[in-house]
């Protein structure tokens, strides 16, 4: 299946020029969209839910940055592509996929979107994996994390906790390692996660077999194996002490 890509360029000869490149060079993507502007951007990437945005960053009236914001559930990578450096910083703050200067050389787009194509297909082989773990009645031994810059792959044993600050959900590992993560939310993990992870408060996702100690201080704390003191609400600590308990029994 090809990866769909949609073209947001306010210089008509450039989007043309990547178009060529794509359909060329590039034959697992297929450009189903192209816009000159940041609105006409957001309407053709509504109706074709592209996998993948090639994107200009300074524009008429709206700049590139200005209308992912305007994107409410953003479904789809962005590549930046720009003839200007100095927005690198905060592409990267706005978790880019990657990040190319024009002019766009053919071995550098190629290079970028098959990095692209390839983790999508890593996802698609590691989704289908959880799946089959489901439908046989097993449950999943290591999770796919897909970050920015890549997909890191990790048992869930060296998962200590997960936590959310409003966009970002950042994953706490064994080693003082942190995956920060925008496309996932901390309820989609505790969905996944539910044999030995408990959400402990409404920003926390807890790992049991981390848990070290629980503190009566501040209302009820959680000391985990990293030594991180994590707050558990009050609703949410009973139930907490019950499925500990029932995890020292087993």
């Amino acid at each position: 299946m090809k990866q769909k890509i949609v073209i947001i360029d306010d210089e008509k000869k450039a989007v043309e020029t990547i178009k060529i490149i794509i359909d060329e060079y590039i034959p697992n993507c297929i450009v189903v969209g192209y816009a000159y502007s940041a609105f006409e951007g957001i309407k053709i990437i509504q109706e074709t839910q592209p996998d993948l945005i090639l994107l200009d960053i300074e524009m008429p009236i709206n700049n590139g940055f200005d209308m992912l914001e305007l994107i409410p559930n953003k479904n789809f990578e962005t590549i930046f592509i720009t003839a200007y450096d100095q927005y690198a910083i905060k592409a990267i703050k706005f978790s880019a996929f990657d990040y190319l200067l024009k002019p766009v050389s053919i071995q550098n787009l190629k290079n970028s979107i098959e990095k692209f194509t390839s983790e999508m297909l890593q996802k698609e082989i590691k989704r289908y994996e959880v799946l089959e773990n489901v439908l046989s009645g097993s449950k999943p031994s290591k999770i796919a994390l897909a970050y920015p810059k890549g997909v890191m792959y990790t048992s869930l044993e060296n998962i200590i906790y997960i936590s959310a600050d409003r966009a970002y959900t950042t994953v706490h590992l064994v080693g003082g390692e942190r995956v920060i993560l925008t496309n996932r939310s901390l309820t989609e993990f505790e969905t996944l996660l539910e044999t030995d992870f408990f959400r402990i408060h409404r920003s926390y996702l807890v790992n049991l077999n981390h848990v070290k100690r629980f503190s009566n201080e501040d209302g009820g704390l959680v000391i985990m194996s990293n030594k991180d003191d994590i707050l558990v609400s009050r609703r949410r600590r009973d139930l907490f002490i019950e499925k500990m308990n029932q995890k020292l029994r087993i």
